[in-house]
Order: C-alpha cells, then structure tokens, then sequence
C-alpha cells in the first residue's frame, strides 16, 4: 500500500465525521429556530385595517358577537358626533394628538409596534376610579397622559398569556380586556375560571359577565373609542404611517 493511498484513507477518515458533525449541527440549529417561531405566534389581529368600512368586522374579530359588534358599531356612531370627528377644528381626538408633546407615549401606546394597540392604548384611554376602571372622557381633556394604574396592573401581560399562543381562542381578545376591566389579570395569567382552559369549559364570557356585569358595557365603550382613535393614528397623514 503506497504512502499517497495510506494518506487519503486517513484524510477520509478525518474528514467524514467532522461533515457529519457540521450537517448535524445546521440541522438542529434550523430545527431550533422553527421551534421557537412555533413557541410564539405573531398576533393574528397584527394585519387588522382600521377603517369606518371595516368597523363591524373587526369588532367581530376581536371576539365579540355580530349582536355585540353591532352595538359597539352603534357606539362608534354616537362617539363620532360627540367628539366632532372629522370637523376641522373641532376634532377631540386629533386635538388631543396635536397637544401631546412627548410622541414617544403616542407612538409606545397608539402604534403596536411592540405589542397590540388594543392593549398598550388602555393607558390613555382608561382611568382608575376607586377599585374600578373606567373609560376617560376625552371632551375636555388638555393633552394625552399614561395612567398609573396601567404599571401597576400591567395588562400587557395578557398578550403572551392569552393571545400569543398556539392554541388561542377565539374571542381571546375580548377575554382579555374583560380581565383587565374586572382588574382580574393575575386571575387570567393563572388560568382560574372563567378563564380557564376551554378543555374544562372553563374559558367563558358568560362567566365573566356573571362575576362582573359592569365589564360588558366598559368594554364595549373601550371598543368604540379605540377603533376612532386606531383609524385617526392609522389613517393618511396619522401619527402611525410609515408609508
């Protein structure tokens, strides 16, 4: 056996584990990788457009019934007048906008860049009364602010808990802003009833509203104000455009 023949079985010998080795390691690396892309799912509500247009079904998308999207599309008709939306001038909600001089807390609550607007916007938009929460009047505000109770409840916390998940519900969001009017969340993140795994039936709404009647109509004014705001930001010229 020549020496160049000795050489080449060595080399082979070498080299085969060592590109073994490596394909394996690409292999469980990409594995890793769809795995963690599988551990946390986007938002399914990130594509949602706000616009008068697509009132009813967004709503509807969020967890509510046809009935109930109806009744916060009704909401909305009724907030639309009351704030002067639209009227040069006059509109609350752009006034408001206009004299909010820090952008950071307009674009961190208003543009769910990081996390969901459904929930980030709660800490302009509600307000601590006593133990309970409750929707602001805009009319008459001088300028947007962030509520403290907001960093003490930390409802944001809800979003890899209950909507981020694989096997989200669907009325997840309605459930979870129902937690953070019933200042339920740590409730919520535990998984107690009534909102507990729908394995066991105890993931309800109806179970909500029998603990906290009160959630029904703070939520669905929530709502209404929300998609007003959502379509102002997220609309031509609005603060949230990037095209």
């Amino acid at each position: 056996m020549t020496g160049r023949l000795i050489a080449g079985i060595v080399a082979l010998l070498v080299l085969v584990p060592v590109s073994a080795g490596l394909l394996l390691s690409e292999q469980v690396a990409a594995l890793s990788t769809t795995e963690a892309a599988v551990a946390k799912p986007l938002d399914p509500l990130a594509s949602l457009q706000y616009v008068p247009s697509l009132r009813k079904e967004n709503i509807v998308k969020f967890g509510f019934t046809e009935a109930e999207a109806d009744e916060v599309v009704g909401r909305i008709a009724t907030l639309e007048k009351k704030l002067n939306i639209g009227v040069e001038n006059e509109d609350v909600i752009r006034f408001l906008i206009d004299q909010t001089e820090e952008l950071s807390v307009l674009e961190n609550a208003l543009c769910g860049r990081t996390n969901p607007a459904r929930y980030t916007a709660l800490q302009l938009l509600v307000e601590e009364q006593g133990d309970e929460l409750r929707l602001r009047d805009l009319t008459g505000l001088p300028s947007f602010e962030v509520m403290d109770w907001y960093a003490k409840d930390r409802p944001i916390s809800l979003v890899p808990a209950l909507e981020q998940v694989a096997n989200r519900q669907p009325d997840a969001t309605r459930m979870g802003l129902a937690a953070a009017f019933a200042r339920q969340v740590p409730a919520a993140l535990e998984r107690t009833p009534p909102w507990g795994q729908s394995l066991w039936g105890n993931w309800s709404y109806e179970g909500v509203l029998k603990k906290w009647p009160g959630v029904s109509g703070k939520l669905q004014s929530y709502v209404a104000t929300l998609h007003l705001v959502l379509e102002n930001v997220t609309g031509d010229g609005g603060l949230c455009r990037t095209q």
